[in-house]
């Protein structure tokens, strides 16, 4: 597995959280 797809991931996580909180 290539390191930028976990990392890629691991964002896109943090900004799904993140989302969820602010506008939920």
């Amino acid at each position: 597995m290539k390191r930028w797809k976990i990392v890629t991931l691991l964002t896109i996580c943090q900004f799904l959280l993140f989302a969820s909180y602010a506008f939920g």
